[in-house]
């Protein structure tokens, strides 16, 4: 099995993110719009989901930060403990711990911020959250294999990030993620046009088959 920069390389870590988020590697290394790369992030996003058979601690860490937002005094305390709370339940699943992470973050922006948050804005900032983590993991392979330069990388994955945050899909998958099944699987998506490719060769270059040529 070939070494990715950037990417995990033992067992089932790098399955996962060849198989959930492979595409995105190709499309950064073929110079596709940042848009783009933006939405294959969501439906890799989707894809860890529903390879992982749910995610149940997504709606209450929503519905926990949406609660805090609107708190003015002790709501960073109440946070963390619920937090923990979530994770005795949850904590066996690595989604839910990227979730409970994104949701403490959001949570503490929000008191920051002064900002009472809806239930759908909540789930837009946690997916946002970890959709930049997703982003801001390629930073190696894009430095070795499009940039040549880290602030280069650095930019790119700022820009794509920002695209993430605006992408429609986004919005989607956490409307869906609101009505979930019981297993926390994202309601079905309706149907939708195919997204082309804006390179030939991601159609065609496998993840591992295009690293080092």
């Amino acid at each position: 099995m070939s070494s990715i920069d950037g990417m995990p390389t033992d067992g089932a870590d790098f399955g996962r993110m060849k198989s959930c988020y492979g595409k995105v590697y190709t499309a950064l290394r073929a110079g596709a719009d940042d848009s783009h790369v933006a939405d294959l992030i969501v439906c890799g996003i989707e894809r860890d989901i529903r390879r992982d058979g749910g995610i149940p601690a997504f709606e209450p860490a929503v519905k926990l930060v949406v609660l805090i937002s609107g708190k003015a005094a002790g709501g960073a305390q109440q946070l963390l403990r619920n937090i923990d709370q979530l994770a005795r339940l949850h904590g066996d699943s690595s989604l839910s711990r990227h979730v409970l992470n994104a949701a403490e973050k959001v949570g503490m922006a929000a008191l920051s911020e002064g900002t009472t948050l809806s239930q759908q804005e909540a789930a837009e900032r946690i997916l946002a959250h970890i959709g930049r983590s997703r982003c801001e993991g390629t930073s190696g392979y894009v430095t070795k294999h499009r940039t040549q330069s880290i602030a280069a990388t650095d930019a790119l994955i700022r820009s794509v990030s920002k695209e993430v945050s605006s992408s429609p899909a986004l919005s989607d998958l956490a409307s869906r993620l609101l009505t979930p099944t019981e297993k926390g699987l994202p309601a079905k998506a309706a149907r939708l046009p195919h997204i082309e490719h804006s390179a030939e060769s991601l159609n065609n270059t496998s993840l591992e088959g295009g690293i080092g040529s």
